[in-house]
């Protein structure tokens, strides 16, 4: 199994420029993006919080860690155990979002195919 394959794909975006108060959020991150969907930071936290006519640039996270969709379920979540990253970035490479997966969701897909395995193996 691999991230690409269990990335949410339905994140918010929002690019520089734009102000706190227009940027539409859910599942409290927001990547930023450029107009070819380059992942050029996020916003998470207290940024989202931010005065709403503060401009995205200033309190975004620039250049966040991303990973590839080929990385597998497995290493992932030995990944994410290690540095405590609860939520990751994936995109390809050039650097374009597809999407985001969560250490739950990587769990979850490695649970399946364990589950998967012990039935038909």
């Amino acid at each position: 199994m691999r991230i690409g394959s269990i990335a949410h794909t339905d994140a918010s975006t929002c690019r520089l420029g734009q102000r706190i108060g227009d940027v539409a959020v859910k599942d409290d991150l927001c990547v930023v993006i450029n107009a070819e969907c380059i992942v050029l930071g996020d916003l998470r936290g207290a940024a989202l919080h931010a005065d709403p006519r503060t401009p995205v640039e200033d309190v975004m996270s620039v250049a966040p860690a991303t990973y590839r969709p080929n990385v597998s379920a497995r290493e992932m979540a030995h990944h994410m155990l290690e540095t405590g990253a609860r939520r990751v970035l994936v995109t390809d490479g050039d650097g374009r979002l597809i999407g985001w997966v969560t250490f739950e969701d990587v769990l979850h897909a490695l649970d399946d195919s364990r589950h998967s395995h012990a039935t038909t193996g």
